[in-house]
């Protein structure tokens, strides 16, 4: 774990229209609202269950135009993780749509603003945490769902040209922490005391990218775990980055300078996995059982 420095460089865009008016004529407070940006130059802002699309590049015409399409309807919130913009042709114009309510609805836009299809994902009473593209071919494009608790389901969309698109689901038991049907038998049957511990951040798709056996790293606050979902079908190893952290930031510092840490954020980079993390310590007791807490941010 290395000490490295983040830079960040605003860039400028304009937003669409109907964005601007919908920013400014929705109350902040009531509204769940999330956005990010996609490497194929897309936005995507979602507010309750409507989700907006736009290009960010710059273009001649000035303001861009944002496609508005209905999320399946959900008693819980959307975020970004569980919509995934991808090409399903070579043609960078043309932009499908996979989003999933966390109670598993799948709807399908094979092009932007078009009719979409709609599947059901049978979850288990988990929810669904995160969808992600993970292989192309031709003919079928795969996408892999995590739920809350970090057990795993395939979807497999198949298209042609002489056949309607389809979609097809499967879960994929991989065992130990977060996975396998016991696993999730025990959770539904008897709840877990560490259900918030356990809850996961991120899934990231590594196949190839750090070890010929990884296939995918979840990330919880406190630790990584390494799965061979291809071959294995298993946890290959965990990681507690907490410990790590506790060790390396806190090397030579008094017992009231210490902080302890946990994850905020990861992506995988190089032969590696890049991580944010906070550490907390406390500061300024206001009372016997009340402080303020120190937050610093670490990059390691």
């Amino acid at each position: 774990m290395t000490d490295l420095k983040l830079f960040i460089d605003p860039y400028e865009a304009p937003y669409p229209s109907t964005v601007r008016e919908l920013l400014n004529d929705t109350d902040k407070k009531k509204a769940n609202i999330c956005a990010t940006v996609t490497p194929l130059g897309r936005c995507l802002l979602i507010c309750n269950n409507h989700i907006y699309v736009w290009s960010f590049m710059k273009s001649e015409s000035g303001i861009p135009h944002a496609t508005h399409m209905e999320l399946p309807t959900t008693g819980l919130k959307y975020s970004v993780q569980l919509v995934c913009l991808f090409n399903k042709s070579q043609a960078p114009k043309y932009m499908s749509l996979l989003a999933i309510s966390p109670e598993g609805h799948l709807r399908y836009w094979s092009e932007l603003g078009k009719q979409p299809r709609n599947e059901q994902c049978l979850l288990n009473n988990e929810v669904a945490h995160s969808i992600q593209q993970i292989n192309s071919q031709e003919n079928v494009h795969r996408f892999l769902l995590t739920t809350t608790t970090g057990s795993f389901h395939i979807i497999d969309l198949f298209h042609g040209l002489d056949q309607p698109d389809r979609l097809a689901t499967r879960p994929l038991d991989v065992g130990g922490p977060g996975g396998g049907i016991g696993h999730r038998m025990s959770l539904l049957l008897f709840g877990s005391l560490t259900a918030e511990k356990e809850r996961i951040l991120k899934t990231i798709f590594v196949h190839g990218k750090m070890s010929p056996r990884l296939d995918v790293v979840n990330v919880l606050r406190r630790c990584l775990r390494f799965y061979s979902i291809f071959d294995q079908k298993a946890l290959d190893h965990e990681v507690d980055i907490a410990d790590l952290a506790l060790i390396r930031f806190n090397k030579n510092c008094s017992r009231s300078e210490r902080r302890h840490f946990s994850i905020v954020d990861a992506v995988q980079h190089l032969n590696g996995i890049l991580m944010l993390l906070v550490g907390e310590k406390k500061s300024n007791e206001v009372s016997a059982r009340d402080y303020l807490v120190d937050r610093k941010l670490f990059i390691g």
